[in-house]
């Protein structure tokens, strides 16, 4: 579906961003004007409320083909889902990475991961021997967990 087209739904649209950027400036990489797009690692962020969906669907389809009761179903499967990931997450907690894309800081939030170095200098521009040294210096003179 077209964006602006009944029925387009963009999930992104309701997720308060991350990392939106003070500054727009393409000297420092490629940065999300909007912030940062990579909601689907949080699944919290992935589907609506059922009465937006619903309003969605609606507006997109015969309104007798959407099944009732169908969003709200699916919402009630997702939180068990998501409350069993968030269990399975729970060890992780508190756990060190190391980045090479800011494509995790939704997952990064919800698990509580702490993000302790990244590989990259700026965004879309791929790390050098130099700056992997680097973080491989810091980490060895910082050793975590």
């Amino acid at each position: 579906m077209q964006a602006g087209q009944p029925g387009n739904f963009e999930a992104a649209a309701y997720v308060n961003k991350l990392e939106v950027p003070t500054r727009l400036d393409r000297a420092e990489g490629d940065v999300h004007a909007a912030g940062n797009p990579h909601i689907q690692t949080d699944p919290r962020t992935s589907f609506p409320s059922p009465k937006r969906w619903r309003d969605v669907l609606q507006r997109s389809t015969d309104e007798r083909r959407v099944l009732p009761g169908a969003p709200r179903r699916f919402r009630q499967t997702l939180d068990a889902a998501i409350e069993r990931w968030q269990a399975q997450g729970a060890p992780l907690r508190g756990t060190p990475i190391v980045i090479q894309h800011k494509g995790f800081p939704y997952l990064e939030q919800w698990l509580g991961l702490v993000e302790v170095a990244t590989a990259r200098t700026k965004p879309g521009v791929e790390p050098t021997t130099g700056s992997l040294t680097e973080v491989l210096a810091q980490l060895q003179q910082k050793p975590r967990r």
